[in-house]
């Protein structure tokens, strides 16, 4: 069975050496009868964003709860995962190409310019 990949490296501090292979990503896999059901439910790129952005604001909202003090990390990482889901589904919607692993580096690069060239001259 294939799977949809939200792929995201496991340390912050390791970014840049993360970006050019799955083989060092830790993963959510998604079944691809998942994200089916996900675009039937969500099958225009509008109601996808609609989607996406109400997801975004229920995770922000569970986190000011928790800085707050009255949330749940079990809430906070419910919410992350309907995050990642609906923009699993909104990316679908683009056209093939457009968020490629050498887009992620250079927006990487232009972000932790420090962190990426530590990173080329360690190897």
């Amino acid at each position: 069975m294939a799977k949809y990949l939200i792929g995201f490296p496991v340390g912050r501090e390791y970014f840049p050496k993360f970006l050019p292979t799955d083989d060092f990503y830790s993963g959510i896999y998604i079944a691809d009868e998942h994200m089916d059901a996900w675009h039937e439910d969500f099958p225009t790129m509008s109601e996808a964003a609609i989607s996406l952005i109400e997801e975004m604001s229920e995770l922000t909202k569970e986190i000011c709860k928790w800085e707050r003090n009255r949330g749940s990390v079990g809430k906070i990482a419910e919410e992350a995962a309907h995050v990642l889901i609906s923009l699993k589904g909104y990316v679908g919607h683009l056209p093939s190409g457009y968020i490629t692993s050498e887009l992620i580096e250079s927006k990487i690069q232009e972000k932790w310019p420090a962190a990426y060239s530590k990173e080329k001259t360690d190897e």
